[in-house]
């Protein structure tokens, strides 16, 4: 069992992934690496504060009580004599983001590599980049991990492997209705009916609105 967890590595830049690293909620140190903190200190600067606090009011921290996640310089943590492998995977929802590998438990955190039973967030995504992400999956599935944690997932869910085939085929299906989909709500509806399960309904309309106006524009 883990004790005292000293440090937190985060798998990119949005702020809903850099943590409380305060207190508040646990007292540990924040890492990133260069390019996850490059994104984490563009989304906290002053440009990003509406943005943030529009769609999470109250929760944002500002000022001195906003603190970010420190460079990490190495690919590697100690955890308690299990190491822990930085990977720099690439495309996910976003770019640059990191997964965690933890040979001894063959174990990955995949950040927002992998869903669970979740919508996923494509918001930033063309097609070039969900084949990208699918294939990232793919470097995942290398690893023969027995536990995958999704960053985002249902709470009542095990950490299955079985969700990187799930999310690869998520990905999959919304690329192809993408393309035979004119409005939001048509890509929606097809989307709900073949998971009509999976939680977070708010992301994939903001993923289809999002995508819809890049094909209108």
């Amino acid at each position: 069992m883990v004790e005292a967890l000293l440090d937190v590595a985060n798998p990119h830049g949005y702020p809903a992934h850099t943590g409380d690293y305060d207190g508040e909620i646990f007292d540990a140190t924040g890492l990133a690496t260069p390019e996850v903190l490059a994104r984490v200190e563009f989304e906290a600067g002053a440009g990003m504060a509406g943005y943030w606090e529009g769609i999470f009011p109250g929760e944002v921290p500002t000022g001195a009580d906003k603190v970010l996640p420190q460079l990490l310089t190495t690919d590697t943590i100690d955890l308690e004599g299990n190491k822990i492998r930085v990977i720099k995977i690439g495309q996910a929802d976003t770019a640059e983001s990191t997964v965690l590998h933890v040979p001894s438990l063959a174990a990955v955190i995949t950040g927002d590599l992998a869903y669970n039973e979740v919508h996923m967030m494509t918001a930033e995504c063309g097609e070039a980049e969900r084949q990208q992400w699918i294939a990232n999956l793919d470097a995942v599935a290398a690893l023969n991990p027995t536990f995958v944690v999704a960053g985002h997932k249902k709470v009542e869910n095990d950490n299955d492997p079985k969700i990187i085939g799930e999310s690869q085929q998520y990905l999959r299906d919304f690329s192809r209705i993408v393309t035979e989909e004119t409005t939001a709500a048509g890509i929606i509806a097809r989307m709900v009916e073949r998971y009509p399960d999976w939680g977070n309904l708010r992301t994939l309309w903001h993923s289809s609105r999002t995508v819809i106006a890049k094909k209108d524009g």
